[in-house]
């Protein structure tokens, strides 16, 4: 899985690079060309890809599914993302590893 996604990094850093953005010095626009913009478009659309790349773990999905419809989002995403410092992506862990398969030790 890490060689899988360090090729999908460098295929990734290698299609950025390609991108001429040679700026114009006499823009006054920002960003100053259209290929600029272009790999801004790029890059935007790849990280909304990778910002949504998949669901919750089953605990705090639950929480949230039962809690969405009354619980304004203002106060809902500050206390998923509490969830998820507190937990240090430990639960993710323990769902990938499951899944793949491996036998995974309870923590009490």
């Amino acid at each position: 899985m890490a060689a899988e996604l360090s090729d999908d990094v460098l295929d990734r850093f290698l299609r950025y690079v390609q991108v001429d953005t040679q700026s114009d010095d006499d823009s006054e626009t920002y960003p100053s060309t259209a290929k600029q913009l272009d790999l801004g478009k790029m890059l935007a659309d790849e990280l909304r890809e990778i910002g949504h790349w998949g669901p919750r773990p089953a605990v705090l999905q639950s929480w949230v599914m039962a809690n969405r419809l009354t619980t304004p989002k203002s106060e809902l995403y500050p206390q998923v993302r509490k969830w998820y410092a507190r937990d240090h992506g430990e639960t993710t862990i323990r769902e990938v590893l499951e899944t793949a398969g491996f036998p995974v030790a309870r923590v009490a």
